[in-house]
């Protein structure tokens, strides 16, 4: 004869063969989903503090890439390059090409108005940078560089846009890399190229002066 076996009023009884039953507990569903409601709050809160580190990554890389001397003088350079072009062939024009070349040459100077309007009496470097290439280059009593020495001063101003150039592409290479160690979107850290707001003005003016190559007297190329 079967055992009699009595379960609790929650409990599930499953007769089985032989006449015995299996009690099992009854399921605690209300248990169960908060269970589960838990598990996808865990996994939300780590993919949330997951998005936050990469977002950190990024920031923290963005911040040290943009205050990278090699970002910050390419930009310096690029924006008096585009100036130095755009400058008319007159004293106040020459002034402006001469500045500009000085502060080509030394990016992280601070050029003062009253320096680019006295340069003579300035005694900081760049000041005195700029006096120096105002007799280097020969201006004359009226404020004005003879046309081959301002083609001349276009040129090197040229190839220092080129040699900064160099430097920034490597560090830009070098920041997408960390970026994608980091698992973090590249652009998300280097962003835009510094150069881009004047690409265009740059090439435009560059053609518009016609500066020739020294030795071939050709038009000399941009890039």
């Amino acid at each position: 004869m079967a055992q009699e076996v009595w379960g609790q009023d929650d409990d599930v009884v499953t007769p089985v063969a032989g006449g015995g039953v299996v009690i099992a507990p009854k399921k605690d569903v209300a248990a169960e989903k908060r269970a589960e409601t838990s598990t996808e709050i865990t996994v939300a809160n780590a993919a949330r503090d997951s998005r936050k580190e990469k977002f950190d990554y990024a920031k923290n890389l963005r911040d040290e890439f943009r205050k990278a001397p090699e970002s910050v003088n390419y930009e310096t350079v690029m924006r008096q390059f585009s100036s130095a072009l755009g400058a008319q062939a007159t004293p106040t024009g020459d002034q402006a090409l001469i500045t500009a070349y000085a502060k080509m040459l030394d990016p992280t100077s601070v050029v003062r108005e009253a320096e680019f309007n006295i340069v003579q009496a300035g005694d900081s470097a760049i000041g005195k940078q700029v006096a120096n290439l105002q007799k280097q280059f020969g201006m004359d009593e009226s404020g004005l560089i003879r046309p081959e020495v301002r083609a001349r001063v276009l040129r090197e101003m040229k190839n220092l846009t080129d040699n900064y150039r160099q430097s920034y592409d490597r560090i830009r290479g070098d920041y997408e890399g960390l970026a994608e160690s980091y698992g973090v979107s590249p652009t998300a850290v280097i962003g835009t190229r510094v150069d881009e707001p004047y690409n265009s003005k740059i090439e435009e003016l560059w053609k518009k002066k016609g500066v020739t190559d020294e030795t071939e007297g050709q038009q000399l190329a941009l890039t």
